[in-house]
């Protein structure tokens, strides 16, 4: 009977991974591409030393940025990007290619899969919350090294309430709208060390 327990409790939590992953599957195809930005993408991409083409789509299902893919990765804007000013644009799209060059989407996958297979133990689903939240932070860190700390806050508040007013939820891969509080916080804490830690650490 545990044997049971623990495989209908894992089939469970991994169904809502496969349908995320399906979701998308569905906005790569039926997404629009965008021919705008094509240079600053690729040189933001250069900059920070990733080599892999990078597919830049529109789509109305995203609430805010979000990237994916492991071999071919994609960054998603929402329609209304095209109207942003070129810095918050290029914030948005260098936090994007950042977790493209950390390999956060193949991590994520991974550790949602592991927390569904240990999916009656709490302490693993406070990791993995705390697992997102950093890999995040860390996207905010590469950006705050070269841009204005105080635009990118809020920039991140009006993330915040572009998502409360969303009616679609978060999907894998996007930022948790209940973490932007912490983000913003950090952000705009010029204590906090930035950057890459070693290798060691």
């Amino acid at each position: 009977w545990a044997r049971l327990m623990w495989a209908a409790g894992a089939i469970a939590f991994l169904v809502p991974v496969a349908s995320a992953l399906w979701r998308l599957s569905v906005i790569r195809r039926t997404g629009l591409p965008v021919a705008w930005h094509r240079a600053e993408l690729g040189r933001l991409a250069d900059t920070r030393g990733v080599s892999l083409s990078i597919e830049l789509l529109e789509h109305e299902a995203v609430p805010g940025p979000m990237t994916f893919g492991i071999t071919q990765p994609v960054i998603v804007l929402p329609l209304d990007a095209r109207e942003w000013p070129e810095a918050e644009l290029r914030r948005a799209l260098m936090h994007e290619i950042e977790h493209i060059q950390r390999g956060d989407w193949l991590m994520q996958i991974v550790a949602r899969i592991v927390a569904a297979f240990y999916w009656f133990h709490p302490l693993v689903w406070t990791a993995w919350r705390r697992l997102c939240l950093e890999a995040e932070r860390s996207c905010d860190d590469a950006v705050v090294l070269s841009e204005e700390r105080t635009e990118y806050a809020e920039q991140l508040v009006a993330l915040a309430q572009r998502m409360s007013a969303a009616p679609v939820q978060p999907m894998l891969g996007m930022a948790n709208r209940s973490d932007l509080s912490t983000r913003v916080t950090a952000v705009l804490d010029d204590r906090l060390r930035r950057g890459r830690a070693g290798f060691a650490l």
